[in-house]
C-alpha cells in the first residue's frame, strides 16, 4: 500500500496477503524477517493515506487466515 501511494500507481485490482499493519515490528517480527525488517519496519511506522489509495485504485481483495500467529483479523480490520 505504501509502495502504490508513494509511486502513484493505479490499479484495477489490488490484492493483499495477510497485509501487515502499524507498528506491527517486534523482536519477534526481526527473527522472522531477518534482513528483510528493516525495509518491513520502515513502512510499518508510516501511515497509509487510504482516500489517494482509494482514488487510484478500484478494487481490492484481502486474503487473512485466521490462525495467522503474526497477522490476525482484528489487526488488519483498517484495510476493509
Amino acid at each position: 500500500m505504501n509502495f502504490i501511494e508513494e509511486n502513484n500507481i493505479k490499479n484495477s485490482i489490488v490484492i493483499l496477503v495477510a497485509p501487515s499493519y502499524s507498528k506491527m515490528t517486534s523482536e519477534l517480527d526481526r527473527e522472522v524477517f531477518g534482513e528483510s525488517f528493516e525495509y518491513l519496519d520502515k513502512y510499518s511506522k508510516s501511515e497509509i493515506d487510504f482516500k489517494k489509495i482509494n482514488k487510484l485504485n478500484n478494487k481490492y481483495h484481502v486474503f487473512l487466515s485466521d490462525n495467522d500467529p503474526f497477522i490476525n483479523t482484528e489487526s488488519a480490520k483498517k484495510y476493509y
